[in-house]
């Protein structure tokens, strides 16, 4: 049986006029009353399911409230935005890097795990062993001395190290011709005006868990760090790949344009930010830019911040929103997951540290529900490390008896874990093997995914989605590929600069003629290419439909020679993105002559027979695109020589661009496009 909302919670929920800030600790209630809100929104017609977008900054939490949804709001509630801060802003990227075709458009992501072995790799094995005595190079230019290798070495994480220099440059702003200069500048910003900050970052690389800061490891950063994470960055985009620092940073330098705020702003009606308390100020800026003139709702717990060290300023936040957005403040005061223990102790507390804070941030007095008082709370303190864990031992040896998997210990550290694992294993020695207890830890379990046979499928994996991904293909070559070390693949990195790199090997043209473009030259000198474009529905490839198909036969002089220019009547509705893009409607395309997808696909296949086909942007979108649409018309497969993008071509050939929109490289060229976003407008301009 449903449970009722009670008076608090139904205030939130019918309050469908206000922005709204709601503070709500852990079971009070604030999934459910959300996903009500959803509902009622929905059931009021007060807007569509994809006008209704709720952030949330875990996975596991996006989760919960996406099953909570789905369970009040019902069918309808499948198409309400629902994803992560970093889910929401790699959507945002990808849409708008293929509406202007970036340099980024067809980037991966790499996952923390990643972005730590791209950093070690850059100092060690990947690049250069750490066992060659030598100082890590870039183009033959030293990176960072040989002296400084131990101190890298023995860092289990550099990730939030450089991740909090990321956040600080963009907030602060730091951008000159110079990507090292500016990161250094932002870790030195960090050191003399956030000391807090600063302290809380180094204590991450103490030799033991709770030493306050590594003075060698500070040293060598206060010298290098800069460099550093310049040359991570320059490897990401080598293999056109992106941290999960890109994807806020980059989503916030896309919506400071007037023209991709304003799409985004409209696009939705309510805007719902859970876990507000986390919300570091860049992710707020982005926030703020997409907020527009929707219906908002911030909320959270204000006392479960974790993530000060990355920038979380849950006050800053909170007050800027309420004076910018005018917010109706709501706190839910009834508790309905704790026992009447946990939960007195834990409001107890929170009175006795921060009382200046009791009825801004939380309510003045709270309800239990529970009706049992619970186990008291027991609290021990110890001298060292090795006799704490000795107490928890047997602490768990006495609950545990048969069901090991009911007990779970929780700190706040992998490193301060592992310690304790230790102290586990050694008390383990003391009894027979049959009677001991079996421990595992969190960070162990991610250990089959470091292993190197799990890194190297991991990487060809990537190279499947990701053909332009050098640092998988340097791992993958080095190790199977017979008589290629370090040294060949050091020199194909400098071949850079004339278009060819280690990925060029994946093209079988490369095998065949020792060249992956011979067949397009070839198709050149015979006046055989066609250029070709699509306009679309929209950008979901698994079901979006053409709208146009437009391609032109060039020859060698560069003249058009032949054309195709088709409307085509879709079966799905054009979404309003690609209207606002082309400006074609189902009246428009029917006025200009549209046929069938069939109809229009077998003349275009007749068009195109034995050339080389070129496209811009082409071989991520375009091209499977129409090779399922034939697919699903019931026609063979296009009948080509072979395939080219000229975004690939323009990535290889011109790295220094800022992007690689057709716009950039037809003003690279000189060349002026006379009808932009139009199918066979774009194509000529392409030809040229």
């Amino acid at each position: 049986m449903e449970r009722a909302p009670n008076v608090e919670q139904q205030r939130v929920i019918d309050d469908l006029e206000n922005n709204i800030i709601l503070f709500a600790s852990a079971g009070t209630g604030k999934t459910f009353t959300v996903a009500k809100r959803v509902s009622r929104i929905l059931e009021k017609e007060r807007a569509k399911p994809e006008e209704i977008l709720c952030l949330t900054f875990t996975t596991k939490a996006c989760d919960e409230m996406r099953e909570d949804v789905f369970r009040y709001a019902g069918e309808a509630s499948s198409r309400v935005e629902i994803r992560t801060i970093h889910g929401f802003c790699y959507q945002l990227f990808r849409e708008e890097s293929r509406r202007q075709n970036d340099k980024y458009s067809d980037a991966t992501v790499c996952d923390e795990q990643d972005a730590e072995e791209l950093l070690k790799s850059i100092l060690s094995s990947q690049y250069l062993l750490w066992e060659s005595g030598k100082g890590a190079k870039i183009d033959d230019e030293e990176l960072i001395p040989e002296t400084t290798f131990p101190i890298f070495k023995k860092k289990s994480s550099l990730r939030n190290f450089v991740s909090a220099i990321k956040h600080e440059r963009e907030t602060q702003n730091f951008y000159s011709n110079s990507e090292e200069a500016d990161y250094q500048k932002a870790f030195e910003y960090i050191r003399s005006a956030k000391p807090k900050q600063y302290e809380e970052i180094l204590a991450c690389y103490g030799k033991e868990a709770g030493q306050v800061r590594d003075h060698e490891f500070e040293a060598c950063m206060t010298k290098y760090a800069g460099r550093l994470i310049a040359v991570y960055d320059s490897y990401l985009r080598m293999s056109n790949r992106l941290d999960f620092d890109d994807l806020i940073l980059f989503a916030n330098r896309m919506l400071k344009k007037e023209e991709i705020r304003s799409r985004w702003q409209k696009r939705f009606t309510y805007i719902i930010v859970d876990e507000m308390q986390d919300t570091s100020l860049l992710e707020y800026d982005v926030l703020k830019r997409i907020f527009g003139k929707n219906k908002l709702m911030m909320c959270g717990d204000f006392f479960q911040s974790i993530y000060e060290w990355r920038g979380s300023k849950p006050e800053i936040v909170l007050k800027d929103f309420m004076e910018r957005y005018f917010a109706k403040l709501y706190m839910f005061s009834e508790n309905y997951r704790s026992t009447k223990t946990l939960t007195a102790a834990t409001f107890g507390y929170l009175r006795n540290t921060y009382p200046a804070l009791i009825g801004k941030y939380c309510p003045s007095e709270v309800q239990i529900h529970s009706k049992t008082d619970g186990e008291k709370i027991l609290c021990i303190g110890f001298d060292n490390r090795r006799e704490e864990g000795a107490q928890i031992y047997r602490y768990a040896k006495k609950l545990v008896e048969q069901r090991e998997e009911s007990l779970c210990i929780i700190a706040r550290s992998n490193g301060y874990i592992a310690a304790l694992k230790r102290a586990f294993d050694s008390e383990n020695e003391k009894y027979p093997v049959e009677e001991r207890l079996h421990f595992f830890t969190a960070e162990e379990n991610l250990q089959f995914y470091k292993k190197p046979v799990v890194k190297d499928v991991m990487a060809v994996l990537r190279l499947l989605l990701n053909r332009t991904d050098r640092v998988s293909m340097e791992r993958i070559t080095q190790k199977y590929i017979r008589l290629v070390g370090i040294k060949t693949v050091e020199h194909l990195r400098l071949q850079n600069r004339v278009g060819a790199s280690i990925v060029s090997f994946l093209n079988t043209q490369v095998y065949e003629h020792g060249d992956p473009y011979h067949v397009l030259v070839e198709c050149f000198h015979n006046d055989n290419i066609v250029v070709y474009d699509t306009e679309t529905t929209g950008l979901d490839l698994s079901k979006d439909e053409m709208v146009q198909l437009s391609a032109i036969r060039i020859n060698r002089c560069g003249e058009i020679i032949d054309t195709f220019d088709q409307m085509i009547v879709p079966t799905v509705e054009i979404g309003r993105g690609a209207y606002e893009t082309h400006g074609f409607d189902l009246e428009y395309i029917q006025a200009h002559g549209g046929v069938t997808a069939r109809e229009a696909l077998q003349k275009f296949s007749k068009f195109v027979q034995d050339a080389a086909l070129v496209g811009h942007n082409c071989l991520r979108f375009d091209a499977p695109l129409i090779k399922r649409q034939l697919e699903d018309c019931g026609l063979p497969p296009l009948r080509i020589a072979a395939e080219y993008d000229t975004l690939v071509m323009a990535k290889e050939f011109h790295s220094e661009l800022p992007d690689f929109r057709l716009s950039t490289l037809c003003a690279k060229y000189g060349i002026v496009n006379e009808a932009a976003h139009n199918a066979y407008g774009d194509i000529v301009a392409t030809g040229k």
